[in-house]
């Protein structure tokens, strides 16, 4: 009877069999990582999607006029309807300032209150860890919320100035919140210029006014006042004033409504 012998792979077959494994791998990892990064920017839309709708929900309890959003606010002028003749806390270090990202605390927890979960106040892209009490007056989230702000001392700014949505019946296309891209804030990270939706996900630089092309940002999300959310291009962005008294400009589309 002839001998059976085991049969192994060559040295070469081997070699051969580790390499085509490789070349599988370098051309699958970029494809994964787009998916991954595509299915945040979308998470990244529900949510600033979600934000608008809790907002305007709120509105509708408060006779149609969206809540006052300025963080240095007082409790008792929550349900107000405009900032005119308005004292702001004078415990708050930030009276003179308010900062677009921040919610003052009792308009954060009625966010919470309403059905938004601590992740839907963020783009994935930052993280949870980006939501924090930033003051004892304001909490810290991952989105922009223009509804309810104080247009006329934003107007002061020498940056670009926009209008705030005061009621669900102002104009359709005034923005009502965006993802936070933003320059020249205080350092997070190392960074002074952050901008959530590059080719491979969160941008930033240490330098203050890097314009989002320059990362090769690809977007925005934002919610407008007819209730959409769109994802709106590098193309169609252009630098607002994203706080008082401060340099951080937030980038978001331009409307004819602004006059710049």
């Amino acid at each position: 009877m002839r001998s059976q012998q085991k049969q192994a792979f060559t040295l070469i077959e081997l070699l051969v069999v580790i390499s085509i494994i490789a070349l599988l791998i370098a051309i699958l990892l970029p494809v994964l990582g787009s998916v991954q990064v595509s299915a945040r920017r979308m998470q990244c839309g529900s949510n600033v999607r979600s934000m608008a709708q809790t907002t305007v929900s709120l509105a509708v309890d408060n006779d149609g006029y969206y809540r006052l959003s300025r963080r240095s606010l007082l409790d008792q002028d929550a349900y107000k309807t405009g900032y005119e003749g308005l004292i702001f806390d004078s415990a708050s270090i930030f009276i003179a300032n308010d900062h677009i990202s921040h919610l003052r605390n009792q308009l954060f927890e009625d966010y919470v209150e309403s059905g938004m979960k601590l992740s839907e106040f963020t783009c994935p892209e930052r993280g949870l860890e980006y939501i924090e009490q930033h003051t004892p007056w304001s909490w810290r989230v991952g989105y922009y919320l223009m509804a309810g702000r104080d247009s006329e001392a934003h107007a002061l700014s020498t940056t670009g100035q926009w209008t705030a949505p005061m009621s669900i019946e102002d104009d359709s296309q005034l923005p009502l919140a965006a993802d936070v891209s933003e320059s020249g804030t205080l350092v997070i990270d190392g960074f002074r210029t952050t901008y959530p939706h590059g080719p491979k996900g969160l941008v930033g630089d240490p330098l203050p006014g890097v314009e989002p092309k320059d990362l090769g940002v690809l977007g925005t999300n934002v919610a407008y006042n007819d209730g959409s959310a769109v994802f709106e291009p590098v193309g169609e962005m252009s630098a607002f004033s994203a706080n008082l008294g401060g340099a951080a400009r937030g980038y978001w589309p331009d409307v004819d409504e602004y006059g710049n």
